[in-house]
């Protein structure tokens, strides 16, 4: 869910690539504010919207970047969202309401504002079937770093054991049975937390461990793009047995079975590799299986940031007009709605250094894609 770069890396002639791509070390400041309460509200609790309208529901002022995002329980959408406070960059996960009501679920960590904040600060989300919300968390060297669990009432937070060897958590998710995978995307794996027991009121997830390393999930080794960009990044499960992860810097979507008998990832394999998903980053599925990908650096690419793709054939295509493409700036994660919203894609919107405020567009993008 990271698109990440280097700046002491860049090469200054490709310099209008690396604003239209990357964003995740520069925060600013911002709060909710009132007009984005009445525009979730709309679209968190009210009608459905049209089919393939892409809307901006939920702006941030420039200055916030979320980045992870999530649905649970009654609806309720999840940001993992990076904001500089005037004294710290502060990770944090905001929850906004079916009434359109945003809170602070938790913050977990600050780092100091005279500090590089690097590529430090919460990645990814997901949540489990109990409401709980996990979190990825990047700060090397840090207590902070690696998996968080999170009541849904923000009362209790876990941090999985075994997360801190992580290279580089990112994107996250559950496969039926409760177990949980995450991409390490410096690491070119996959990392797996198996379900957690059943005793007891608060079960403990056992460690986790590297699950499946492999080419495929790796970044590629020349950086094509002039700095270094993740390997294995978005993340989908589609029941009973498959795992398809997103790679950014090699602009591919791969396959991972799971071993049903025993949980092992069988043979990793080529799925699509397309021009239009360079850069892809965030992947969801629907229940035919269909995955959906955004596509962070659209602008400077020229291609649709939500594009769909076929598991089968491989195919990818646009999920939209190209005249919807100006609602999203740096599309970066992306989930499924509930109820009502249930075929409605929720993407966030990052936020970009180096243009007019009036040009960016933090937040939360919605559409309309037809499939739950």
């Amino acid at each position: 869910m990271s698109v990440f770069a280097s700046s002491r890396r860049a090469d200054p002639a490709r310099l209008g690539l690396v604003v239209g791509l990357v964003a995740c070390w520069v925060i600013a400041a911002g709060s909710v504010a009132s007009a984005s309460t009445r525009l979730a509200e709309r679209a968190v609790g009210g009608a459905r919207l049209p089919l393939g309208d892409a809307r901006m529901i939920f702006p941030l002022p420039p200055g916030n970047y979320p980045e992870g995002i999530a649905v649970g329980r009654h609806g309720v959408i999840y940001l993992a969202n990076r904001r500089d406070d005037g004294e710290h960059f502060v990770s944090e996960i905001l929850a906004i309401a079916r009434d359109g009501s945003v809170s602070t679920l938790a913050v977990l960590d600050r780092l100091e504002r005279d500090d590089d904040p690097g590529d430090d600060g919460v990645l990814g989300l997901a949540t489990d079937r109990r409401g709980n919300v996990y979190a990825a968390l990047v700060r090397p060297g840090g207590d902070a770093h690696g998996v968080w669990k999170i009541a849904r009432d923000g009362s209790r937070r876990t941090h999985l054991p075994g997360s801190e060897g992580m290279t580089f958590p990112n994107s996250l998710t559950f496969d039926r049975r409760g177990n949980l995978y995450v991409t390490d995307s410096f690491g070119g794996a996959i990392w797996r937390f198996p379900a957690a027991g059943r005793g007891g009121h608060h079960p403990t997830r056992r460690p986790g461990a590297p699950w499946v390393q492999h080419e495929l999930l790796a970044p590629a080794l020349d950086d094509p793009f002039g700095f270094p960009l993740p390997g294995a990044n978005g993340i989908a499960f589609v029941p009973p047995h498959r795992l398809y992860v997103a790679n950014t810097e090699k602009g591919l979507v791969a396959h991972i079975p799971i071993n049903l008998a025993d949980g092992s990832a069988g043979e990793p394999t080529l799925v699509a590799a397309d021009p239009g998903l360079a850069t892809v980053d965030g992947l969801a599925a629907d229940v035919h299986g269909g995955l959906h990908a955004v596509i962070p650096g659209h602008a400077a690419l020229g291609t649709s940031p939500l594009v769909g793709i076929d598991p089968v054939t491989g195919a990818v295509t646009s999920s939209l007009d190209p005249g919807e493409w100006d609602e999203y700036d740096t599309p970066l994660s992306l989930t499924f709605g509930r109820s009502r919203h249930r075929t409605t894609i929720f993407a966030t919107n990052g936020d970009l250094p180096g243009i007019p405020p009036d040009a960016r567009l933090p937040g939360v993008v919605g559409v309309n894609v037809g499939a739950p």
